[in-house]
């Protein structure tokens, strides 16, 4: 049975609630909507969360003697040298000399790095969830962060692993984006040109999540109502860093929705009709004709 499949692999890490009928989806949106959490859908249930950072690593450093993500450091700066380099090349419009504003260029784009892409919306989550059939697994899934908790938690860890956190104290101060951007570059150490130097800091880095978004928001970002979290050490998977705070199996926290694979087509349907699809989410000929491989009403029935 799906439940037990689930409970059987994660179980011991997470509280985990499987879904089974569309009415059970609008309970969760509803219990989940209080607190304001943050959601990623996953096509698989079995897939792991993990940065394209670390999915590069697994490419470029496959045989790496101390493990791939022993240069994750190395690649991290390599990469973000390059993009900055040529994005002038492509695009005509450059972004404020910062590194979040920068990585999240990048990861919009596609290039690798240690953002993972969240969603202040439950259903445009519960889609990216369904879009996709998964050979790999019977059920798709949902994660759900409590926002406060994952910002508070990574805050006081962000405190014992580094000095430079004077902000963090008054939050509601004036210049708070100036403040968190320049926290944030010497945690990112984006221009440290040694690399050697670079890869022994970053290891040195405190293991948090810390959810972030650019000051600056394009228009897919908008749409999808979309927000990083951010992996304070890029030398270890993001899991272990997310791990690491208080309260990770804690249910008032962190949460695992599954969806069977057999309620996939329904689920896709309401959202249809709510207007969350590929087409709306990716505005543009390619994101429309992309929708029409996946789901429309004239192909499916009412």
């Amino acid at each position: 049975m799906l439940g037990t499949f689930c409970r059987r692999i994660f179980s011991k890490t997470i509280e985990t609630i499987e879904i089974k009928t569309w009415e059970d989806l609008l309970k969760q949106e509803e219990d989940l909507r209080v607190n304001e959490w943050l959601f990623r859908g996953m096509p698989c249930a079995g897939w792991k969360l993990k940065t394209s950072l670390e999915r590069a690593c697994e490419n470029y450093y496959e045989n790496c003697h101390g493990g791939h993500l022993s240069k994750a450091a190395h690649l991290e700066y390599v990469l973000y040298r390059e993009f900055r380099r040529r994005y002038h090349n492509h695009s005509v419009g450059i972004p404020d000399p910062v590194g979040i504003e920068w990585l999240s260029l990048m990861q919009h784009y596609g290039a690798p790095t240690r953002l993972l892409d969240f969603t202040y919306s439950f259903f445009i989550a519960t889609y990216f969830a369904v879009e996709k059939p998964c050979e790999e697994s019977c059920c798709h899934a949902i994660w759900a962060v409590r926002s406060k908790w994952v910002e508070e938690e990574g805050i006081k860890l962000l405190k014992c692993g580094r000095k430079d956190t004077g902000y963090l104290d008054n939050k509601q101060n004036e210049r708070e984006w100036e403040l968190q951007k320049s926290f944030f570059e010497s945690l990112l150490n984006l221009e440290e040109h040694d690399l050697e130097k670079r890869t022994e800091h970053s290891q040195r880095d405190p293991l948090c999540v810390f959810p972030i978004n650019a000051m600056k928001l394009n228009d897919r970002s908008t749409i999808q109502q979309g927000v990083f979290l951010c992996a304070g050490n890029v030398t270890r998977p993001f899991e272990e860093n997310l791990k690491n705070l208080h309260g990770f199996d804690k249910r008032k926290n962190l949460v695992k929705l599954f969806i069977p694979h057999k309620l996939r087509i329904d689920v896709l349907r309401k959202l249809y009709s709510m207007n969350i699809n590929k087409a709306t989410l990716f505005p543009g000929l390619q994101g429309f004709a992309e929708s029409l491989g996946i789901y429309h009403p004239l192909a499916f029935g009412s």
